[in-house]
């Protein structure tokens, strides 16, 4: 069943299950985010798709009847994989209109089983009280897309709801690994069923239940056990400076929980250094108060140049790295 609350996505959610349905349509599509360079079309068996959400519905017990809540443009593979889930399950369909805070679409009464959020959906939520009791009435929640800032898991910690944060990809349709946020809080992601990695320096890469190629990766990943990881960022967005090897990803988590305004790390060329870290904000904050944070977590971190400019961005607002570093490379240097 499907129950609407928006006809933003209406359309594109019909055409989708009727080609589910179709027996003579053996492959869907998705979009790639466009974080590691232009979106593309990729064909995906539907047969893989059914051992990806079957290994996930698994995992988070999802039922005959349970309401599933679906905030999220149908083009993406997290939007596809949920209705799939949905759909094996025999799980409600809640549709609400995919925007930054989707509670607000929501009645107090309405029942909510399973919800998937991006980060920046959370931010928003946890801003509006009556949004945010909605969702703390929500038995699981899964949150993907972008990295949980420092200050956001802090607040969820507390909560009694399952919730956890995903790693995947497009190609490996949405998640393969979660960790656990509440009740029982985890630092690093553990793979589920069926799911390997192999790591490397220059990224690794993951064997995925439905096929026997390996589908390799930017992602630098630490190791912990065979089947946990931390996520330390992607080999193509590294900062050699100096022969120190920064990742722009751990160092916006450190700066998470004191720059309020949205900012990014990027690079800037150097004389000495060859590259240098450069902080991009988009409203003027306490630079020496950056310091001194840094200065103690690591010296390498403190940025030689800061900068006030809009955060580039790609569709699905995650930043555009490599347009990041070409507007610093075009600007003065205010340090």
């Amino acid at each position: 069943m499907i129950k609407r609350y928006s006809k933003e996505i209406q359309k594109d959610l019909d055409l989708f299950v009727r080609r589910w349905q179709d027996p003579g349509v053996l492959d869907m599509e998705a979009s790639t985010s466009g974080s590691t360079g232009s979106p593309k079309i990729i064909s995906i068996p539907k047969s893989a798709m059914k051992v990806s959400a079957s290994i996930s519905n698994q995992f988070f017990g999802l039922q005959k009847g349970m309401n599933v809540m679906l905030c999220m443009p149908m083009q993406s593979i997290a939007a596809q994989m949920l209705v799939v889930r949905s759909i094996l399950a025999k799980a409600n369909l809640v549709v609400v209109k995919p925007q930054k805070d989707p509670f607000v679409e929501i009645s107090k009464e309405e029942k909510v089983d399973f919800v998937s959020l991006t980060p920046y959906q959370l931010a928003h939520i946890l801003q509006n009280t009556t949004s945010k009791e909605k969702l703390k009435q929500v038995s699981i929640i899964l949150l993907g897309g972008a990295p949980l800032s420092i200050a956001m898991e802090g607040e969820l910690i507390k909560w009694n709801n399952r919730i956890y944060l995903s790693y995947g990809m497009t190609e490996t349709l949405s998640h393969i690994a979660l960790r656990e946020i509440a009740p029982i809080h985890s630092d690093v992601f553990r793979l589920l069923p069926g799911y390997q990695i192999q790591t490397s320096d220059s990224g690794a890469s993951i064997r995925v239940p439905w096929s026997d190629s390996l589908l390799k990766t930017s992602d630098i990943l630490e190791l912990e056990t065979d089947q946990s990881f931390r996520v330390l960022g992607r080999c193509d967005n590294v900062i050699n400076s100096g022969g120190v090897k920064i990742f722009p990803e751990e160092l916006e988590h450190c700066l998470s929980n004191i720059i309020d305004c949205p900012y990014c790390v990027t690079y800037k060329s150097h004389k000495s250094l060859g590259s240098a870290v450069a902080l991009m904000t988009e409203e003027p904050i306490d630079i020496q108060k950056i310091e001194r944070v840094l200065r103690n977590v690591n010296p390498h971190f403190i940025p030689k140049y800061y900068f006030v400019h809009n955060i580039p961005r790609v569709k699905n607002g995650k930043i555009d790295r490599q347009m990041a570093a070409e507007i610093v490379a075009d600007l003065d240097e205010n340090r």
